[in-house]
């Protein structure tokens, strides 16, 4: 117990510190350095967990502006846009999520969800039925392709 209370006051700590420490070695010739990326992803992502989504968004926006290419931070951003509702940009990180690494099973699952909550029910079921291929064990993609499979499309918006 004392070594989880522990953890969580480092935690706490994090953001604090690791924006300390982005902001103390400026990139090399103007260049994102190499780690960059991902520090700005995972200071995004503590900053998500503590509920302070637009600073985990101008970092996740950061972790893409030197690594446009990571199917991760795509899937990190859109997530923290959904929690500010902005449910148009997340889709379109989905979509390159999923573009860059098709077997992301987790990121076409939310990006059917997405799609269906947006009226967009034949992309959001070729979604669920492309991740249910790659995962067709998984009871929460099935449910979900089960689900809008029967709303009709002017009920979904």
């Amino acid at each position: 117990m004392a070594d989880l209370v522990r953890a969580r006051s480092h935690a706490a700590a994090l953001p604090a510190d690791a924006q300390r420490l982005l902001g103390a070695a400026p990139p090399l010739g103007g260049q994102p350095q190499p780690g960059y990326a991902e520090a700005h992803n995972n200071l995004g992502f503590a900053l998500a967990g503590r509920g302070d989504l637009d600073e985990a968004i101008t970092h996740y926006r950061k972790a893409l502006e030197s690594d446009s290419e990571n199917a991760g931070f795509h899937y990190n951003l859109a997530m923290a846009l959904v929690a500010r509702g902005q449910a148009r940009p997340a889709i379109a990180h989905l979509f390159r999520a999923v573009e860059l690494q098709p077997e992301f099973v987790q990121a076409r699952n939310n990006l059917g969800i997405l799609l269906a909550r947006s009226g967009r029910l034949d992309e959001a079921i070729e979604q669920f039925r492309q991740a249910l291929e790659i995962e067709p064990g998984s009871a929460e993609v099935r449910r979900n392709l089960d689900i809008a499979g029967r709303r009709p499309a002017d009920a979904a918006q």
